[in-house]
């Protein structure tokens, strides 16, 4: 077939990608891969499409097939850092991501993406870097000093969250996040910083989300002065508030549907699953679960077990729950598969992925044994 006949496919493509028409993009998309399966052309009309059509797996797996012939290419690694940010991948979003953030020129949204991207794939040194480096673009900027708190928090390093939070607080006092902070933080709010909160709280025409974090982190400040009547009122309208910002957002919720998703749970994550994976070879390190309520211990019962010498304490790791909720994104993405299917073919990469966790030095120790 001519070139001009993919020339006018390729063309027809972009004008209905641009047109919104992600589905007649596709079609012609699948039309030039018939006539040469290994065209690029091809696998860029198609990767567009996906991402219009929100199926983010189709759109990685032509995405990586771009990426893998032209690895210098930096716009397909920066589509491929969205895709894996979209579905919890934020330790490969990083990697795809650093040589994008090395070529880059030096600006303050490099620094910015960059360190929230590190920070959600644990990479809190280099997520550091980035925001102090964005702090000497930007030193008037209360959301990078915040972020940078937020960072320090994460590192176990609460002399500097302080002092970039009073530096967060001293440029703009009202900053609802830095307050949230210091109260959690300092557990020192002054009288007039709960008035700065209360006034957001019941600003009737003030951000719906900036209230219900006001009225949290209030709450929050009058229970820790065990000033209870109060802290329930405003807890109270704080969780009203928050029922109407997910309202709002189509999230609503129900008791059923929270009993659908135990049971959905229950089910899927069953013995007999568990069963399936018991002839795995053992795990280095391996790791131990301490599952509990709040307040029910679990912190005390990690210190005991860590102060033996072979045994690291890992903290609240949150990488389980993340499985979970990429599991969710691929279900959706992929209807046709069931859930169990899917869980056992990506479940050696995200065992190794939670392995390598454990042992990249965000334990305390690591295992000897």
């Amino acid at each position: 077939m001519p070139d001009q006949t993919l020339y006018d496919l390729y063309a027809k493509a972009m004008q209905a990608h641009a047109a919104g028409d992600y589905l007649k993009a596709q079609s012609y998309g699948r039309e030039i891969e018939k006539i040469i399966p290994d065209d690029p052309r091809a696998w860029i009309v198609l990767a567009q499409s996906a991402l219009g059509l929100r199926d983010f797996t189709e759109a990685a797996k032509y995405l990586t097939a771009l990426h893998e012939k032209e690895p210098e290419n930096l716009g397909f690694r920066q589509q491929l850092t969205e895709i894996y940010r979209r579905v919890g991948y934020f330790e490969e979003a990083v990697g795809m991501f650093r040589p994008v953030f090395e070529k880059s020129q030096e600006v303050l949204e490099k620094y910015t993406y960059f360190g929230h991207l590190c920070s959600l794939g644990g990479a809190e040194k280099e997520a550091l870097k980035c925001f102090q480096k964005a702090d000497k673009l930007s030193p008037n900027n209360p959301d990078i000093k915040t972020a940078q708190a937020k960072i320090n928090i994460a590192l176990g390093d609460l002399k500097a969250a302080e002092k970039c939070i009073l530096a967060a607080l001293k440029i703009n006092p009202g900053h609802i996040e830095a307050l949230g902070l210091k109260g959690d933080v300092l557990k020192n709010l002054t009288a007039g910083e709960r008035k700065t909160l209360a006034g957001l709280l019941n600003n009737p025409d003030g951000h719906l989300g900036q209230r219900v974090d006001a009225g949290f982190t209030l709450g929050k400040a009058l229970n820790q002065e065990t000033d209870y009547s109060a802290t329930f009122q405003v807890f109270k309208k704080a969780n009203d508030l928050a029922g109407k910002l997910f309202g709002d957002q189509g999230a609503q919720y129900g008791p059923f549907d929270e009993r659908a998703f135990f049971k959905k749970a229950t089910e899927l994550y069953s013995p007999d699953m568990v069963a399936e994976f018991s002839h795995q070879k053992a795990l280095h390190p391996t790791p131990i679960f301490i599952i509990g309520l709040p307040r029910s211990g679990t912190t005390l019962v990690e210190q005991v077990l860590s102060s033996h010498q072979d045994i690291g304490a890992g903290g609240e790791m949150k990488l389980l729950g993340e499985f979970h909720l990429r599991l969710e994104t691929l279900a959706l993405e992929n209807p046709n598969l069931a859930m169990a299917e899917i869980l056992k073919k990506v479940a050696d990469p995200w065992r190794q992925e939670y392995l390598n966790l454990l042992t990249n030095g965000r334990s305390l120790r690591q295992d000897h044994g």
